[in-house]
């Protein structure tokens, strides 16, 4: 049997008694840290993507039905003939510089300026995913609307005196279809969902229709 110090109960009193908590601690919870892998993409289709496939129906019946229905066909033809002949009055030098000012988003430069920029966004985002997937968009649009004019070689109105650079068929106007193109694309790669994309669709729209007046003027 061996005697106690007071070292041993001193030892003893540091081993059993718990080191004091301060009234300062913060409980954290834990997180879990992410994988890195890409979120999945959504299963359901919105409104937005509804309307967009009844538009892209709507357009493809309407142009199955005009290069396959003679009513149909000419119908267009006196529509096409009426439009623009109602814009040849009104036709002055000022407004003409300002239809070609409104238009410029149409011309080869325009589009090449808007689409190179949204291409220049992504590569410094370094958004690798979107920028394939706006240069596959795009090249698959061209195409289609390619092939469509091949089909449908939509003549141009006659007595109606073309001020700008028009070498192409009436419909569909390809221009036009690769500006919308453009737009979509650039809206949707850089734009994140919810209400500023909302407001940004307004804007393409806008953009669209005054660029379709231009022309038509």
């Amino acid at each position: 049997m061996t005697a106690s110090t007071p070292f041993d109960a001193g030892a003893r009193d540091d081993h059993q008694s718990p080191a004091p908590v301060s009234s300062t601690a913060i409980r954290v919870r834990r997180r879990r840290r992410p994988s890195g892998e890409p979120p999945p993409l959504p299963r359901q289709l919105q409104a937005s993507g509804r309307r967009w496939l009844l538009l892209v129906g709507v357009v493809v019946v309407a142009g199955v039905a005009i290069g396959t229905v003679q009513p149909v066909a000419v119908a267009v033809d006196v529509t096409d003939h009426a439009v623009l002949s109602a814009f040849v009055p009104i036709r002055t030098p000022w407004l003409t510089q300002a239809a070609r000012a409104a238009g410029v988003l149409s011309t080869s430069l325009g589009m090449l300026a808007v689409w190179w920029a949204t291409l220049a966004v992504l590569l410094i985002w370094r958004r690798w995913r979107h920028l394939l997937v706006s240069a596959v968009a795009l090249f698959a649009v061209t195409l289609v609307i390619s092939l469509a004019v091949d089909m449908l070689r939509r003549p141009r109105p006659l007595g109606v005196e073309a001020l700008g650079d028009w070498n192409e068929f009436a419909l569909p106007s390809l221009p036009m279809g690769i500006l919308t193109a453009i737009l979509v694309i650039g809206l949707y790669a850089l734009v994140p969902a919810g209400r500023l994309r909302e407001r940004g669709k307004l804007v393409v729209a806008g953009l669209l229709g005054v660029t379709a007046l231009s022309r038509f003027y």
